[in-house]
């Protein structure tokens, strides 16, 4: 949806309803991508967490284990990216949303 769609003044009421259910499914979409991604996180979160228990019982070569860590550092810091950027996008849409439902 463009800019240029959403103020436009003379749409009808059935036209700003089918924007706003789009944009509503947008956003329920990149909601549900977001908790993808943060069961993800969570995930690398409890696999860092093994890895320490490993290295203090003794289990796991601390290089190992250092090497491990600052690959897990490097997909979590992608992950908050991307969260970001969703968290940008689902933001941005519901302003559209808002805007479609002062134009009722």
């Amino acid at each position: 949806m463009s800019n240029n769609e959403s103020k436009k003044p003379n749409s009808t009421p059935s036209e700003a309803m089918e924007r706003l259910t789009k944009s509503v499914s947008l956003v329920v979409a990149e909601i549900s991508r977001l908790k993808g991604e943060i069961t993800q996180v969570n995930d690398q979160s409890d696999d860092l967490r093994e890895l320490v228990r490993s290295v203090t019982d003794g289990d796991v070569d601390p290089r190992e284990m250092s090497d491990r860590i600052h690959i897990l550092e490097e997909d979590n810091q992608d992950l908050r990216n991307r969260l970001k950027r969703g968290a940008e996008v689902a933001e941005r849409l519901l302003a559209r949303i808002n805007f479609l439902e002062g134009q009722k």
